[in-house]
């Protein structure tokens, strides 16, 4: 009997201490994790030129439309990326931020700053089945999709790099370096 109730405690020790499927409050902070490692790491070096823009993409992203401040990204058939960018904005600046902050019911609204930048990363549920509104910024640039809960991680590294990585041609006003 005593044998039996060590066993019981140390599996339900086990089972509610190491669950297999990790919590949103997990998901979300590996998520801030994540997007604030990216934000800190090196900028992938630019492999796209479009018009008046560069940027990093990785190879499994797509770009399907473009106009003047905004382009639509794909991954694969299932993922979109919604890139917003003012190229009247520098890096430093908090705009978009500061419109992030307007939502209520997020589940995550992290800021970073270095000497030069400031980026930011939202989470809000969109409905229950673990979907998500993951949106990721830096400066004038801000990124938006849809994700589910197991992407939210991978998919704010990938926004990041992507936010961070968008130059603007140099004009008349206030713009990122050229490329």
């Amino acid at each position: 009997m005593l044998r039996q109730l060590i066993l019981l405690l140390i599996l339900s020790v086990f089972l509610g201490g190491c669950s297999i499927f990790p919590s949103e409050k997990e998901i979300v902070q590996h998520t801030r994790e994540s997007a604030q490692q990216a934000f800190k790491a090196q900028t992938p070096t630019a492999n796209i030129k479009s018009g008046t823009i560069s940027m990093y993409l990785p190879s499994a992203v797509k770009v399907e439309e473009q106009d003047a401040n905004n382009i639509i990204l794909s991954k694969g058939d299932k993922q979109t990326f919604i890139v917003f960018y003012n190229s009247m904005e520098d890096e430093s600046s908090q705009l978009n931020y500061q419109s992030a902050r307007q939502k209520e019911n997020r589940l995550l609204l992290k800021s970073f700053k270095d000497e030069d930048r400031f980026g930011y990363v939202r989470v809000m549920p969109v409905n229950k089945q673990s979907k998500y509104e993951l949106q990721v910024g830096q400066g004038g640039v801000k990124i938006t999709t849809y994700s589910k809960k197991d992407e939210l991680e991978d998919n704010a590294a990938l926004m990041m790099n992507i936010a961070k990585s968008i130059h603007f041609k140099k004009s008349s006003y206030r713009a990122r370096e050229s490329y």
